[in-house]
């Protein structure tokens, strides 16, 4: 479920779905969403099933 969200979280912002919309209009953007929604999910099961949760480093570097 992490990578799901790592992955649609820059994809699906509000901010850029509104743009989107505010450029073409809100069916594309609601298209694009679910687009980005599936390709998360998608993504996510396959890291998943690969079992590459290990590959990714959560934690943050230590301070100066």
């Amino acid at each position: 479920m992490t990578f799901s969200f790592l992955i649609s979280s820059p994809l699906v912002d509000l901010a850029y779905v509104i743009l989107v919309a505010s450029i073409f209009n809100w069916s594309i953007a609601l298209t694009y969403v679910g687009v980005g929604l599936m390709v998360a999910v998608i993504g996510g099961t396959v890291i998943g099933k690969l079992g590459m949760e290990g590959q990714a480093s959560f934690s943050a570097p230590a301070a100066p």
